[in-house]
């Protein structure tokens, strides 16, 4: 992926807006069912320097090393809870997870309405399938043309926070969120595989595999519903 210096500022702009909203929702979802901040110095705030700074490798030093040389991003955020209650309630823990991806689902799908409605009144029209900046293009250079690129990447990069953290392996999301679906006795014994400390390398490996293998056809069906679209016009 071609990054100049523009588009990779965009990125790191989506990365932590994006990073942000899921990390508050954990938040809020949490508080409301009873789990508390986690910890003394835990804030309920959407500032992003508050997560930067519980987080500078994962949020700051990272994506920009991967920008910078790859022409990719990955990085990571952090807010404390509290594992005992996570213990003691494991659906309510399952829910507070479930709430960060989620979050990503959402934006995600908002990209995807917003660029259907600006391809469907002519504002927009599909890009180029394997750029994932430009799955959206403006008819001219400018603002209409930087917003549609800003649409572009928060798609791409939500849908991949959702599915990556809904896969089922410590530390990601899905770790705890699987616990709705598996009985009690089941999930303990899932619970002390997966957070055994000599799993964790092996587990993010799979993890990274198993997401090759979904955001394909996941992106695929994405691009398929923008273009839409173009059949009504």
């Amino acid at each position: 992926m071609d990054m100049s210096l523009t588009l990779g500022i965009f990125w790191y702009v989506v990365f932590v807006f994006s990073t942000v909203l899921h990390e508050y929702a954990h938040v809020i979802v949490g508080l409301h069912l009873g789990g508390g901040l986690g910890s003394k110095d835990a804030r309920v705030t959407l500032d992003p320097y508050y997560y930067m700074k519980r987080e500078p490798f994962g949020m700051v030093i990272l994506p920009i090393i991967f920008l910078l040389t790859n022409g990719m991003l990955i990085g990571w955020a952090s807010v404390p809870y509290n594992p005992i209650w996570a213990m003691k309630y494991p659906k309510k823990a399952a829910l507070m997870s479930l709430a960060g991806p989620l979050t990503n689902l959402l934006l995600a799908i908002f990209a995807i309405v917003v660029s259907f409605c600006g391809v469907l009144i002519g504002i927009f029209k599909m890009g180029e399938y394997n750029s994932f900046s430009h799955i959206i293009v403006a008819g001219q250079s400018g603002v209409l043309n930087n917003i549609a690129t800003l649409l572009s990447i928060m798609v791409v990069l939500n849908l991949s926070l959702f599915v990556f953290n809904m896969i089922p392996f410590y530390p990601l999301d899905g770790s705890s969120a699987i616990s709705l679906i598996l009985p009690p006795s089941l999930y303990d014994k899932f619970r002390m595989r997966i957070f055994n400390p000599q799993f964790h390398i092996f587990g993010m490996f799979i993890s990274f595999m198993i997401f090759n293998m979904l955001i394909g056809p996941i992106y695929t069906v994405a691009l398929k519903l923008i273009g839409l679209a173009d059949n009504f016009l």
